[in-house]
């Protein structure tokens, strides 16, 4: 399908400054057979993938023994040409093991603060219950505009403690202050 069709315009011009505008109402888009052209770039080039500048999780422990958690995770990404399009983690086991029912997404339009080329991004993440005791940490996988790629494993900062509780298993409320403890047979006799 030739772009006119879906409704594109392209703005060119040549080394001797002659301007064409291809599609619309003013010319059509010429056939691929027809001829080729280079393009020609005589500014920056990005060819580097984006940066993470700090990372920082909060609460730092958390105890799944109950219920999952979640942890928020801050990011501040660079890319100084074309700017971050997308962020995501691969969260690691104390086993050294990627555990895929974890996830983190954020695209670009997503900062908290600043922009795509110098941006603070926070993903909230949830930790299932009963997930391994431990120090976890994750991998992050970014792309920026015109599809650099970059990984950072387990950078600074990006690491949380799992620390279940023996009280953590369900139904234990030995700690709880209002409750009244009785006691418990399982004899099966009946007084």
């Amino acid at each position: 399908m030739l772009p006119e069709a879906l409704g594109g315009q392209a703005f060119v011009a040549n080394e001797e400054g002659v301007e064409r505008n291809y599609g619309g109402a003013s010319e059509p888009f010429p056939l691929p057979s027809d001829a080729t052209f280079t393009v020609v770039n005589s500014g920056l080039v990005d060819s580097t993938g984006p940066a993470v500048v700090s990372v920082s999780v909060s609460p730092d422990t958390i105890d799944t023994g109950i219920i999952g958690q979640t942890v928020e995770i801050t990011l501040n990404i660079t890319d100084a040409l074309s700017g971050l399009r997308s962020a995501s983690l691969s969260f690691i086991n104390p086993e050294s093991n990627a555990v895929n029912s974890i996830s983190g997404f954020v695209f670009f339009t997503q900062a908290t603060s600043g922009d795509s080329q110098d941006g603070t991004y926070t993903i909230n993440s949830t930790i299932p219950q009963g997930s391994l005791d431990g120090t976890w940490t994750f991998d992050i996988f970014l792309s920026d505009q015109v599809g650099n790629r970059s990984t950072v494993s387990s950078p600074a900062g990006a690491t949380f403690e799992i620390s279940n509780s023996a009280s953590g298993a369900l139904g234990d409320f030995s700690d709880a202050g209002d409750a009244t403890l009785y006691a418990w047979s399982t004899s099966g006799d009946q007084e």
